[in-house]
């Protein structure tokens, strides 16, 4: 069964700020051959460091690219077969950073849970080789 991918409206906003910069233009490429290439299975999602796992819950940070590329901390929701990403960041370069803290990995997840149960993130796909990103339409209104 495929899987879907879906990111925090922050997620895009850093995307968009670091593909302005030449020295990270691999990150589309990079982000699309990770999370796109082959959707049928999240075993290959699963592959990164699990910094906390709930039952049928996989909080990851994957290291893409090699030692100079990239970072990316994502939730797999298993059940559900949903994977949210939260942030990427790069490892080397004038944005570049090691790692990021242990408060800022709890606030992703925390923005993560408020965007989930607001419906405010948006769904990523590719159309024509580049990464589209799409507001989810709002959930109807529950009668009281």
């Amino acid at each position: 069964m495929e899987y879907s991918v879906f990111c925090l409206k922050t997620f895009e906003e850093e995307f968009k700020r670091l593909m302005k910069k030449e020295s990270y233009n691999d990150l589309e490429q990079v982000l699309i051959d990770f999370f796109f290439s082959d959707m049928s299975s999240v075993d290959k999602l699963r592959t990164g460091r699990k910094l906390n796992t709930f039952p049928g819950v996989d909080y990851i940070k994957h290291d893409l690219k090699g030692r100079g590329g990239f970072r990316c901390y994502y939730t797999l929701y298993i059940s559900d077969n949903k994977v949210y990403l939260m942030y990427v960041h790069p490892k080397k370069g004038t944005q570049g950073s090691e790692n990021t803290t242990k408060d800022a990995r709890s606030e992703f997840f925390k923005e993560l849970t408020i965007a989930k149960k607001n419906n405010d993130l948006l769904s990523m796909t590719v159309e024509n080789e580049s990464l589209v990103f799409k507001e989810l339409d709002p959930e109807p209104l529950k009668k009281a």
